[in-house]
């Protein structure tokens, strides 16, 4: 696997978190960082492989902030 295979990963992994723990709130984060809910159910839900920085960087936060890591 390549490094940004692992990464995305990871990153969906804590974004299916962040949905389990918290969906309003993850949902709440990600409007206010303009991302829609189409992205991020996709990206939860392994059927995007590709997103740009900008958006991976998003979502990374969105979750970090629900998951309090």
């Amino acid at each position: 696997m390549k490094k940004q295979e692992i990464f995305r990963q990871l990153l969906q992994d804590k974004v299916q978190r962040a949905l389990r723990v918290d969906k309003k709130k993850m949902i709440k984060e990600c409007e206010k960082l303009n991302l829609s809910l189409a992205t991020l159910y996709d990206f939860a839900n392994y059927q995007r492989s590709y997103a740009k920085t900008k958006t991976v960087q998003a979502l990374y936060f969105a979750s970090k902030i629900v998951l309090g890591s």
